[in-house]
């Protein structure tokens, strides 16, 4: 189920615009790009080449020379507040495109979307990592921090903030950095007898779905039977230093005199 359905989506391909229950008020100027996001009422920005133009909501002009298009939503609501979301640039360092992710996501199909997360972070390894079909905790460190924020990025968007790395990443933070307790709180393993659990079966155990009772951080998913170094080493990546920032700050007694 996409959790973005109930809102209207823009799609922009060429010099056309769709989008239900608004009627344009911009055109669009033909690049080499297409895109479909969801119609979050999206405001006027630029970022590097990419151009976006549009004061009603779900309606949009998109200028861009570049072969891979930026997704743009300005805004949604987590918690009855809304929050401004970032611009992505579907290419990453390397040249890979995020577009197959972000059209998974954008779809609500959250298997198809887990598994080319995995592809995504072999080719972001490298050609080892291709080959084999599997990354190597090692190899983490060759992806750039900018790539995984983006992916990440993603996950928690079209999540509504729900899956992602960055939010694993806190809630084993949380979980006192015991991958037991942390397992369980994500929803990776059930209980085997009163003293032990034993991993869920994949694919069939899993939630393929955003609403409950799927818990927070289920996805992405990251193979832990060989070990929990390769996920370690996921969660302990520069892309994420800033949820250990976040959580120091919320540590830190206020003070009356800054």
């Amino acid at each position: 189920m996409a959790l973005l359905q109930s809102s209207p989506a823009f799609c922009v391909s060429g010099a056309v615009v769709a989008s239900s229950g608004n009627t344009p008020s911009a055109g669009v100027t033909p690049g080499k790009s297409s895109a479909c996001v969801p119609a979050l009422g999206v405001k006027s920005l630029r970022v590097g080449a990419l151009q976006i133009v549009g004061r009603v909501p779900g309606v949009v002009s998109v200028v861009s020379g570049r072969s891979s298009i930026a997704v743009a939503v300005s805004s949604q609501k987590r918690d009855g507040v809304e929050q401004e979301l970032a611009t992505i640039d579907l290419v990453t360092d390397s040249g890979a495109s995020l577009e197959t992710l972000r059209e998974k996501l954008a779809a609500g199909e959250w298997e198809a979307a887990d598994a080319e997360t995995r592809r995504l972070l072999c080719v972001l390894a490298g050609e080892e990592a291709v080959k084999r079909k599997w990354v190597y905790f090692s190899e983490v460190k060759f992806i750039s921090a900018s790539d995984l924020t983006k992916v990440d990025s993603l996950w928690r968007q079209y999540s509504n903030g729900k899956f992602g790395y960055s939010v694993q990443k806190k809630i084993w933070n949380n979980s006192g950095k015991s991958w037991n307790t942390f397992f369980r709180k994500v929803g990776w393993t059930r209980p085997l007898d009163d003293y032990q659990d034993t991993y869920k079966k994949f694919p069939l155990e899993f939630m393929w779905d955003v609403a409950d009772p799927t818990p927070e951080g289920h996805l992405p998913l990251t193979n832990a039977l060989r070990g929990t170094r390769l996920l370690e080493a996921v969660l302990h990546h520069p892309a994420f230093d800033n949820v250990d920032e976040q959580a120091k700050l919320r540590a830190k007694p206020a003070s009356l005199f800054g």
